[in-house]
């Protein structure tokens, strides 16, 4: 086993305690956490809640700082106890065995460990770890990495090739060709454009054939036909319709979500909000949700009793050094938000003063913050922003698939999906908008793209043709 690997695995096994709760704390939404701090101070008694904090909210401009647990020195993290530590020696040893990042020098060695926890694997990562082993020269599978980047968490591709290939320079047929190569991967049927392919990407030609002809010709059959109608269409017995339904059954229509399961709807509040300050943006943390807490003083106090149980004071030393951990990770969570969000805000200022979504990457704030991409993930993931634009998910500043109008600009699929979907919401519902028409709208708002990739992204956001839509 190499070196690094091994000092890697020890060093988490040492830190494993604090580094899980550090790992926990980072990924719960901001209600969350404090639902855990809450239950955390009912188990342990050396925790409390200081009454009168200098509260903070959203409105004001600095963040509540919990109590400074810093560990350098003497340790001296309450001058008040600061005799009772001098005499305790054991309580000394245990705190600094206790407490990893005693040594401003570990701290790098506690990031490298925390960024290594691993966390489970985003579809995408999964589809572009296949990529790396296929035989697609480089600037295929450039290509092929912005179709990856299209595919949706139910794992269709939802781009356009039209626009694809404005934005890469290869043809379409050669873009359809990559498609067919990342069809191949797993999980079955990734990279489907409609449900048809995903069903029949699933379903082997050679040994099911009779399976695949239905699936092929007679899919929408099986929604709109009764059994009777359906078994005389497919000339089968109704038993053998039963088979038939049976191995339909047994398909993925939306394998992506086995990465990922569509989420249900939650109450949210904002993480953190992002206010203009002068040119620039700056970022302020919601602490007013969060109990401030630090040592009961009561319970510092006693470890200078000699009445004190050896039990006892082993006891309280253990749930102090809990409790110091917990407002240490607390800490190490929100200076992580913080430092994140401030690096999201700087990259995507021009949205903020009115413009659109910048392409960025997990990567790219990885780099300008120093940590891992998967660090990034999981700090992002179900925390939300008040913005100049309104309340928003950290996530979707990272917008997924772009494409090139017919003036040769870079935009973000997202977007015109979103402005097409707000057209639509507006429209009459006795006047509903034809396609052309939308494509006229769409670029007044800056977004000319043609009348078919209009019509796919409406059927992406499973909106009807207008002569559907229309409502006497």
């Amino acid at each position: 086993m190499p070196m690094e690997l091994q000092q890697t695995q020890r060093m988490t096994q040492t830190l494993s305690p604090q580094l899980k709760q550090a790992f926990d704390l980072l990924q719960l939404p901001l209600l969350d956490l404090r639902a855990f701090i809450q239950k955390e101070m009912e188990q342990n008694p050396t925790i409390e809640q200081v009454d009168s904090p200098i509260e903070t909210s959203l409105e004001a401009a600095e963040p509540v700082q919990h109590e400074d647990i810093s560990s350098e020195g003497d340790l001296d993290f309450d001058p008040k106890v600061d005799a009772v530590l001098r005499q305790d020696d054991n309580w000394r040893d245990y705190f600094l065995q206790g407490m990893e990042n005693a040594d401003p020098e570990d701290e790098a060695k506690y990031q490298h460990a925390y960024d290594s926890i691993t966390q489970p694997v985003t579809l995408q990562e999964h589809l572009l770890e296949q990529l790396t082993l296929t035989e697609l020269p480089p600037k295929d599978r450039q290509a092929a990495e912005l179709i990856i980047g299209d595919i949706d968490e139910r794992g269709y591709f939802t781009g356009s090739f039209p626009d694809l290939s404005m934005v890469t320079g290869e043809s379409v047929g050669n873009l359809e060709q990559i498609l067919k190569v990342i069809q191949t991967f797993t999980p079955p049927g990734v990279g489907a454009r409609n449900l048809r392919e995903c069903l029949l990407l699933q379903v082997s030609p050679a040994h099911k054939p009779d399976l695949y002809r239905i699936i092929d010709n007679h899919l929408d059959d099986f929604a709109s036909c009764t059994p009777e109608t359906l078994a005389q269409k497919l000339k089968v017995t109704i038993p053998q319709l039963q088979v038939i339904q049976s191995q339909l059954k047994e398909l993925n229509p939306t394998p992506g979500y086995s990465f990922a399961p569509p989420r249900q709807a939650e109450y949210v509040t904002p993480e953190l909000a992002i206010r203009p300050k002068g040119d620039k943006f700056e970022v302020i943390l919601n602490n007013s949700d969060l109990p401030v807490i630090h040592i009961s003083e009561r319970y510092r106090q006693m470890l200078a009793d000699p009445k004190l149980t050896a039990k006892d004071k082993s006891y309280i030393r253990e749930r102090i050094r809990a409790g110091l951990a917990l407002i240490q990770n607390i800490e190490r969570r929100q200076q992580t938000i913080r430092n994140i969000a401030n690096a999201i805000a700087n990259a995507q200022a021009s949205y903020f003063k009115g413009g659109e979504l910048k392409p960025l990457t997990m990567q790219d704030i990885a780099d300008q913050v120093g940590v891992h991409e998967t660090t990034v993930s999981r700090t992002v993931n179900g925390k939300y922003a008040s913005t100049p634009r309104g309340l928003m998910e950290l996530r979707k500043f990272f917008p997924r698939g772009f494409a090139a109008t017919q003036n040769g600009t870079i935009i973000v699929t997202d977007k015109v999906r979103d402005a097409l979907k707000e057209l639509v919401d507006k429209e009459p519902p006795s006047a509903p908008l034809s396609d052309q028409t939308l494509v006229k709208l769409l670029k007044d708002k800056g977004y000319t793209i043609a009348r078919r990739t209009v019509a796919k992204y409406r059927d992406q956001l499973g909106i009807p043709a207008s002569k559907d839509r229309k409502k006497i």
